[in-house]
């Protein structure tokens, strides 16, 4: 396991190196082709380096034991120097390095990556996140507001392998979307192999559709309440505990399918798969 590590380490690193060393590389990553092109204490990877130990103190101490940690104590930067150098670095390149990431983890422990049936073991959520109080930030991700004012929040979503504990893929968004929404948008992150778990906020008939539609259907297994489609509710009042049969769409599903570019009508059938489960404090 620890010489499987090393050498996505080594990926990752090399990954860095080729992007530090080819200016148009580069350049796809930072804000302007002449950033991180002199040599000041903050270069590239110091910049990469100081952000993936996600710093939690105060800035000032954060450098300065980021610099120790270096053995360079004496060459400690500024907090403005770091807030300078910081910006000119885009977010994109933290996306596309753990996309690397993802890939040679798979890559490398192959068959021993943990599965099962089969399947990468995938999951589903969301969460509020707050974020900086400017106007900027605020206008873009939105607030949560109540009767003392307005708080600005985000909408963190993220798709991870729960058996190897792996973010697959995470990203941000204003808080006006929702999680449904967003992961339709994304069900490309989801690897054909894999079985997706989502719990019973995401049920919908736009959704399934998206899923069993893609070109490789996507594998899912939804946790839903009793009361979320005719057909639900039928099979929840039977004594049978598993049913395969037929889901249709509502009016609102067709209208929001036409938004992905697919054209159903309250004929439109999915087959599904329904499993009934008692829970131990009784409930279904």
């Amino acid at each position: 396991m620890v010489s499987t590590n090393v050498k996505i380490i080594e990926s990752l690193k090399s990954f860095l190196d080729t992007v530090i060393e080819y200016p148009e590389i580069k350049a796809l990553f930072t804000t302007s082709p002449s950033d991180f092109s002199r040599n000041r204490k903050l270069p590239l990877a110091k910049i990469i380096g100081m952000l993936i130990n996600l710093p939690k103190r105060s800035l000032s101490i954060e450098l300065q034991s980021f610099f120790e940690s270096l053995g360079q104590q004496g060459s400690c930067c500024t907090k403005g120097a770091f807030s300078l150098q910081r910006p000119k670095l885009k977010p994109i390149f933290f996306k596309v390095w753990n996309d690397l990431l993802v890939k040679e983890f798979y890559n490398f422990y192959g068959n021993a990556a943990k599965r099962w049936e089969g399947f990468r073991l995938l999951a589903v959520d969301g969460s509020n996140v707050s974020v900086m109080n400017v106007p900027k930030v605020l206008k873009y991700f939105g607030s949560a507001d109540n009767q003392f004012g307005g708080v600005p929040m985000a909408r963190a979503m993220q798709v991870h392998d729960v058996l190897n504990d792996l973010a697959i893929w995470g990203d941000i968004f204003p808080r006006s979307y929702s999680e449904n929404a967003i992961i339709a948008d994304h069900i490309r992150h989801l690897p054909e192999d894999s079985l997706t778990l989502f719990d019973r906020g995401y049920p919908r008939y736009s959704l399934i559709y998206l899923l069993a539609s893609e070109e490789s259907p996507r594998h899912f297994l939804m946790r839903c309440k009793t009361t979320f489609s005719t057909e639900v509710r039928n099979f929840v009042a039977s004594d049978k505990t598993d049913l395969t049969t037929t889901t249709y769409p509502s009016p609102e599903a067709i209208e929001r399918l036409k938004e992905h570019g697919y054209v159903v009508t309250a004929n439109t059938g999915v087959k599904i798969r329904l499993l009934k489960v008692a829970l131990p404090d009784g409930e279904t």
